[in-house]
């Protein structure tokens, strides 16, 4: 675990990453219905893939998409910030 720990941690040393943590207590969090990703397209169109148990499929509604980015904007509100998130991890190698 401590090796996985600090692979994710060289992750977050490039200036164009982030790392988030979503701390357990923080439930019930939005997007607890599974993951989705966000995309953009070279001419800016926003679409929205999500994967559930036996499909996948593309959203591309504006409104859903809209909703998505809301839901994503949420979530990141809810987890701890880059920062913290950093200083948790280094805490659990005992490098604080």
């Amino acid at each position: 675990m401590r090796e996985q720990i600090r692979q994710i941690l060289e992750y977050t040393e490039p200036v164009h990453m982030s790392f988030q943590i979503m701390p357990m207590e923080r439930t019930p969090h939005t997007c607890l219905d599974g993951p989705m990703v966000l995309l953009e397209t070279p001419e800016y169109e926003r679409l929205v893939y999500l994967e559930v148990q036996r499909a996948s499929f593309l959203v591309e509604d504006r409104d859903e998409v809209s909703d998505y980015h809301l839901q994503y904007g949420m979530l990141r509100s809810q987890a701890l910030s880059p920062d913290e998130s950093v200083r948790l991890l280094n805490g659990l190698l005992g490098e604080s």
